[in-house]
């Protein structure tokens, strides 16, 4: 007789179906808690059929990408990738082992057509079927190209920095000889061609270096406050003039200023509407938009208010495999050009603490972006004393270490009118101007290069010759320089800037700006020419 104890649950009918609804209740709940748990996750989950079609989506679907999730269920996955990326992606499908894991980054559309960039992690089942997560890697992605783009341009702008550098050297050496001969023709009543033709040549290599110094560290801008929209306005007519575009300018009234060097933003805008005037060939529409924004450097940075200027071409657009290099030197696909152009339009906008952006498709036209922040302060006025400057002549200390150099301004200012001592360094110009202060010579003027090779530079000069003459005036004259001192002269004592390479007329009109200021006895003035 088998006398072992009954399961009750088989025997009690009551009690097994009992058992069996909390088994269900616990499943239920268990399912619930593990659906809320999915939905909670911040990437898509997914999981499909064997053939591609979606069997499964959590919240993170709609939250993400804006799609209703029970309308895409059924639907199958590549309907919602970009065009090109759906060859990867059944790549990517057929790649996925029974046990192995398959990372692909592909390209997917969401329900306002924006692009994401999505981080697909699969995985195979026995069954067949496929399960893995999306994860939008869209910011971290582009944070990640801008920081090696940004730091292979910065390797390459010190690189470019130093060329041009010693480049605008050997154009004030050239420049200034050949200025020296024209000067002398002149005299005489004759001219040569040829020495036009080099001098011009000068000036177009003078405007490449230009170009190469703003994306090195010598390019700081010069900002002061100013309407952005008057640059545009002005810029636009005079670039869009000649052309077979059609413009359309559209700039919000009552705009609030930006901090900014005009030059430089010229240099910008030239940049990007001759792009697009070269990309229409056939004639086209150009719109060109200045508004103000709201606008943030970096996702992590907190938003600020600022102006932002939108070209718009009808043009060829980009392929997108070209979108990725556009602001690298020397990348080009035009027949003729350097490459420079836009290099110098993204490191002119970044070091005036603003952004650039682009946006294209091929065939289908180009927007470029670029915005500024407002300024701080109030418009100066453009209008600044304007005195005619009576031709003067004194006596002008000069300080540069390139022997060369030094003897093309040296005679370039004596065929000014004026007495001129050169010095190779810092200690020999202390040495030079304290010597003529205490004879009874002072010098009127002195040009300080700020880079010198093996002696004190400008920055030690200057602050020598402010302890030893608190009224000394200096000009600091460069071709490049790693220090702010360029863009913010007054602050480092220096009453102007002379940039290498330059003009007979530029150093006369210095000249003439502060020795016409200058108490000694000795500079003499004479009548205009």
């Amino acid at each position: 007789m088998d006398e072992r104890p009954k399961d009750k649950s088989t025997s009690d009918p009551d009690l097994a179906i009992v058992i069996q609804n909390r088994l269900m209740e616990e499943l239920a709940e268990s399912e619930r808690q593990h659906s809320a748990l999915l939905n909670d996750l911040p990437d898509v989950v997914v999981r499909l059929d064997s053939g591609g079609n979606i069997l499964f989506l959590n919240e993170a679907w709609r939250k993400r990408f804006g799609f209703d999730v029970d309308g895409s269920l059924g639907r199958d996955i590549r309907d919602f990738l970009h065009e090109e990326d759906r060859s990867k992606w059944d790549e990517a499908i057929l790649q996925v082992g029974e046990s192995d894991d398959a990372d692909h980054v592909i390209r997917l559309m969401d329900a306002d057509a924006e692009v994401h960039l999505v981080d697909a992690r699969l995985r195979r089942l026995e069954s067949g079927e496929i399960v893995g997560s999306l994860e939008d890697v869209t910011v971290r992605h582009n944070l990640e190209t801008e920081r090696l783009r940004t730091q292979r341009l910065e390797s390459i702008g010190r690189l470019a920095g130093g060329l041009a550098h010693d480049f605008n050297n050997l154009l004030t050496v050239i420049l200034g000889n050949v200025s020296l001969a024209q000067r002398r023709l002149r005299m005489q009543d004759l001219e040569l061609k040829e020495l036009d033709l080099t001098a011009r040549a000068c000036e177009q290599a003078a405007s490449l270096a230009r170009q190469m110094l703003a994306f090195s560290k010598g390019g700081e801008p010069r900002r002061d406050a100013a309407d952005l929209g008057d640059l545009v306005r002005e810029g636009v007519e005079l670039y869009v003039r000649g052309s077979n575009v059609s413009l359309e300018l559209n700039i919000e009234p009552d705009l609030q200023p930006v901090d900014m060097d005009s030059s430089q933003i010229h240099q910008v805008l030239n940049n990007l509407i001759v792009n697009a005037i070269q990309s229409m060939p056939d004639g086209g529409r150009l719109r060109v938009d200045v508004e103000s924004c709201m606008f943030s450097s970096t996702p992590e940075e907190v938003p600020e208010r600022g102006v932002s200027v939108s070209v718009r071409d009808e043009g060829m657009g980009i392929p997108s495999d070209h979108l990725e290099h556009i602001f690298e030197p020397y990348f080009t696909t035009k027949e003729s050009g350097n490459g420079l152009g836009l290099t110098s339009a993204y490191w002119i906008i970044k070091r005036h603490h603003g952004t650039l952006e682009v946006e294209s498709a091929s065939g289908v036209g180009t927007l470029f972006r670029f915005v500024l922040p407002l300024a701080r302060g109030e418009i100066n006025d453009s209008s600044e004393r304007v005195r005619s400057l009576e031709k003067t002549t004194g006596r002008i200390l000069v300080m540069d270490d390139d022997e060369l150099v030094r003897g093309a301004m040296v005679a370039m200012i004596e065929s000014l009118g004026h007495e001129v001592t050169g010095v190779a360094d810092g200690a020999s110009c202390l040495e030079a101007y304290s010597k003529a202060h205490e004879g009874g010579t002072p010098y009127d003027l002195v040009v300080l290069d700020l880079t010198i090779v093996g002696g004190h530079d400008g920055l030690w000069t200057i602050a020598r010759l402010k302890d030893f003459d608190p009224d000394v005036k200096a000009v600091v004259a460069s071709g490049y320089s790693n220090a702010p001192v360029v863009s913010d002269h007054e602050r480092f004592g220096f009453v102007g800037v002379l940039s290498k390479p330059m003009t007979l007329d530029e150093i006369d009109e210095v000249a003439n700006r502060f020795i016409g200021d200058s108490p000694s006895t000795v500079s003499r003035r004479l009548p205009p020419r």
